[in-house]
Order: C-alpha cells, then structure tokens, then sequence
C-alpha cells in the first residue's frame, strides 16, 4: 500500500510578496517626497503639504508607531494616489492656463491681491511725491519772492508726475526776435537767478528752450524753431555756468522748439507765452 505523500506546511511568517510590495510602497513615497523637494513652492504651500501629510498618514505625529499599525501600508496605494493628486493640484494652483493653452501667469485670486498690493505702493509713493514737490514748490517760490523775480518769472509745478518745480521766464525778456544772444537787459535776470539756483547745486536743473510755430526766418544760422530753442537753452546753460558759477555737471539743456506749446499760436497773445524758457528743478525725496 502506498505511503501518504506529507504535506508540506506554509512557511512561518508574513508571504514574500508582501515585503517586495512594502519596499515597493516605501520607494515610490521616496520618489515622491524627492520630487516635492526638488519643486519650488512657498511656505504656505508647504505648511498644507505638511498637514497633508499629518492628517492622511500619520507619518509625523505617529511616528514609527504609524508602520506598527499597519496605516501606511494597508493603504498605501490610494494615500499615495491621494499624494500624487495634491501634489498635481498645487502645480495647476501655481500655473494657471487659457482655453488655447497658454499659461495666465498663476492664480487669478493671488494675481488680483499682488496687483492691488502694488497699485497701493504706487499710490503710497505718487502722495509722498506730491507732498514733497508742494513742500519744494512753496520753498522755491519763498526764494523767487526774496531774490526779487516776481515780476520776471511765472513759478509751476509738475502736476502729473510731481517731479519737479519749474521757473518760466519769457523769451523777449531774454533774447531779441531769431536771435539766441542774451539781451544786456536780462542779465541782471539771469544774475539773480544763478543766485537763486545755486542753492539747488545737489538738484538736478533741466534748461529747456521753447518758440512758437511762426517759421524761422534767418535760416543761414537756425534752419528751423527747434535749432533756435536748442541754441538759447544753451545760452541759458553756457550764462548761468560763466557768470553765476554753477556747477556744469548738474545742469541739462535742451530745444523744444513749437512742440510743447502752453497757449494757442493763433493769437500773439499765446505766441508770445510760447517764446519762453524754463528752468526746471528736480526735486528728490530724500
């Protein structure tokens, strides 16, 4: 009679495939974490992904006791599915895209708050500036007042951008009709205000030269207005450096010519505001 072959019994201990299965589990955490690591992401962002962690795992509260229990790898494909599904979401979260594709440049709730943040800094620094330039502005007419140039110069502010403050002195008071030679009478003009400015040697001074639209009529030295502008602006420049001894390095000169226009040139009333010069100082806030 043949003999009952023996049974052979179950090996002691957990199956094989459950421990290649843990490794596998531990080493696509591992891949994820350093993929996590190596993606750029604010510390807000960070603190969710921690309490992520925290709350799903029980990775940091729990410590080893988390593996004890049986948390991590029991379910350890759907956590690292949940994982992978964050991590997806806070990439879509960062970068932001169009119906065609294109990328909008992040989070539209988080773009919005940015913008007004900077909106608010603009508009912080435009008040600072124009409270600095009105502070300046009275400064500077005080000085127009005590140098006696009242009745030669018509004082302005920059009321767009608050830059700077600007000494408007008529162009027949300086210079006689084409011509950019500075007239004897002006000069006591001038002197006074070299005077003036030179208590604004640390500013920056622009010397512009304006004119009407009437073409310029002596061509053989000036072919047109902004020739003529340039060369009294600089003859402004060239007076205030030899005679009231500025320093050339803080002064600017420049021709407008008819292209910066303050009145109408259809009457002489507004043509004649148009010959001018202006002195303008930059003002800084310190």
């Amino acid at each position: 009679m043949a003999k009952k072959k023996k049974e052979e019994e179950a090996p002691a201990g957990s199956p094989a495939w459950m421990a290649t299965f843990s490794d596998l589990m531990n080493l696509l955490l591992c891949f994820f974490v350093l993929l996590f690591s190596m993606s750029s992401v604010d510390s807000a962002k960070y603190e969710k992904v921690v309490e992520s962690l925290n709350n799903t795992f029980s990775v940091f509260s729990g410590g080893g006791s988390a593996l004890d229990q049986g948390v991590l790898i029991s379910s350890g494909v759907s956590q690292l599915n949940e994982l992978s599904e964050y991590y997806s979401s806070m990439g879509k979260a960062a970068t932001e895209y169009d119906d065609d594709g294109e990328e909008t440049g992040g989070n539209t709730d988080d773009k919005k708050s940015e913008e007004l943040t900077a909106k608010e800094i603009v508009e912080q620094y435009t008040q600072q500036q124009k409270e600095a330039t009105e502070a300046f502005y009275s400064k500077v007419s005080d000085l127009v007042d005590k140098y006696d140039l009242t009745d030669y110069v018509e004082l302005g502010m920059d009321n767009s951008d608050y830059n700077f403050v600007q000494m408007s002195i008529s162009g027949y008071l300086l210079f006689d009709s084409g011509s950019a030679e500075v007239k004897e009478a002006a000069r006591p003009i001038l002197n006074k205000a070299g005077e003036m400015l030179k208590r604004f040697e640390d500013y920056d001074i622009m010397i512009e030269g304006h004119t009407d639209n009437v073409p310029q009529t002596s061509v053989e030295k000036y072919k047109n207005n902004l020739w003529l502008s340039s060369a009294r602006a600089c003859a402004v420049y060239d007076y205030l450096v030899a005679n009231c001894k500025m320093s050339p390095s803080k002064l600017e000169a420049s021709g407008k010519g008819e292209y910066a226009p303050i009145a109408s040139n259809a009457t002489p009333e507004g043509r004649q505001k148009n010959r001018r010069v202006e002195i303008k100082i930059y003002n800084r806030i310190n």
